[in-house]
């Protein structure tokens, strides 16, 4: 007899990797077991020492279905955005970026912040101020501030909102 087929002196261990499946599961994983030690007995060259090992692999909740609710846009934070004046027949656009909660920097948009280009051209031309349904996020979930920025830049650069005045957040000659 080879050294393969043999199995030595001391106990082995055969292991099942299996889902848990709750009293249901034991109850197979039962029977399985049953059969296995069956089988194995009917082998002469094989030892009796074999033990049979269950371990039971578990899977997140998370791989079935979303288990986080999906964050209202006033609420998402690290994003870029554009914002239209909300007078119809008015065409001005803004797009920028912010690390705050969009709902925040609506409010700075609409009341807080003097330097705001959407708040001086509601007041130049009398039109409403903008507020959260005059917003869209055009990007989301950036990591840093550089790249949130490059990401303004790019969008500024390729949409050219004609309320954007003041210096890009990054000179991208390359793209000039």
């Amino acid at each position: 007899m080879s050294d393969r087929n043999k199995l030595n002196d001391k106990n082995d261990f055969a292991t099942l990797a299996l889902p848990y499946r709750g009293m249901k599961g034991e109850q197979i994983l039962s029977k399985m077991k049953k059969q296995i030690a069956k089988l194995l007995s009917k082998y002469q060259n094989v030892n009796n020492n074999v033990k049979v090992r269950t371990l039971f692999k578990t899977k997140k909740l998370s791989s079935k279905f979303q288990v986080k609710d999906k964050t209202k846009p006033e609420h998402t934070h690290n994003i870029v955005y554009t914002a239209k004046c909300p007078n119809k027949e008015c065409t001005a656009e803004y797009g920028g970026q912010t690390k705050c909660r969009l709902l925040k920097r609506v409010i700075q948009h609409n009341r807080t912040d003097k330097n705001s280009h959407l708040l001086k051209h509601a007041q130049e031309t009398g039109h409403h101020r903008v507020w959260l349904d005059d917003f869209k996020i055009v990007g989301q979930g950036y990591s840093s501030e550089f790249k949130r920025k490059i990401s303004e830049s790019l969008y500024i650069k390729e949409s050219n909102p004609n309320l954007n005045i003041q210096k890009t957040a990054y000179n991208l000659t390359l793209f000039n």
